[in-house]
């Protein structure tokens, strides 16, 4: 396993053109073209993901299935199954691609931590990659939320959110140095519970 440091940043709406000035001042590389990224969140019934989330238990972990592009799973043969965890040693994230994935979205997960988990909500967002030196950076805008199995869609209108990643789990300090935005406790799982009012125990 490989942990990392993942810092995050809000960026309002009407600072966007400031973000992108300071990529350029900072002669930040475009990684990759953008795409729509799409996540279906898993969680038992005790939602205790979620609540373990919020109260910032360790060890804790999200559980997810991620894809790209289309936003209509059932073309696609295949999906991603990730594992973000949080451990008393840091933090890391495990992903294998399954093509049994409808069978998981139909009777669950089952996980050896919270049990038979079911999909919950999926997050849908437009993600941009950049690099300064050694840092990743992904700028996330258009994030939308939604109970998994229904049709409306929640839009936060608002919030944009920048992502600083690196290996390097001694670069903690470099980085709260080089970028001048603010930085936030935020998980797009967390925030889709929340405003989708499904955080009632």
């Amino acid at each position: 396993m490989s942990f990392r440091i993942e810092n995050k940043y809000e960026i309002s709406i009407k600072r966007i053109n400031n973000f992108f000035e300071f990529l350029k001042n900072k002669n930040a590389k475009q990684m990759y073209d953008k795409r729509k990224i799409s996540s279906i969140y898993f969680d038992n019934k005790f939602k205790d993901s979620f609540h373990n989330s919020e109260e910032g238990v360790v060890p804790r972990k999200k559980i997810r299935l991620r894809y790209y592009g289309s936003e209509n799973f059932n073309t696609l043969k295949e999906l991603q199954l990730e594992e973000k965890i949080n451990s008393y040693e840091g933090k890391y994230k495990t992903s294998r691609k399954v093509k049994n994935f409808k069978n998981f979205l139909k009777n669950g997960i089952h996980d050896d931590f919270y049990g038979n988990c079911k999909p919950i909500v999926l997050v849908n967002y437009t993600r941009e990659y950049f690099s300064i030196n050694k840092f990743r950076i992904t700028f996330d805008k258009d994030i939308k939320y939604k109970i998994f199995g229904s049709k409306a869609f929640f839009k936060d209108v608002e919030q944009c959110i920048v992502e600083v990643k690196v290996k390097n789990i001694y670069l903690e300090n470099e980085i709260n140095n080089l970028f001048p935005f603010k930085k936030i406790r935020y998980s797009k799982y967390s925030n889709s519970i929340k405003l989708l009012k499904l955080d009632r125990r």
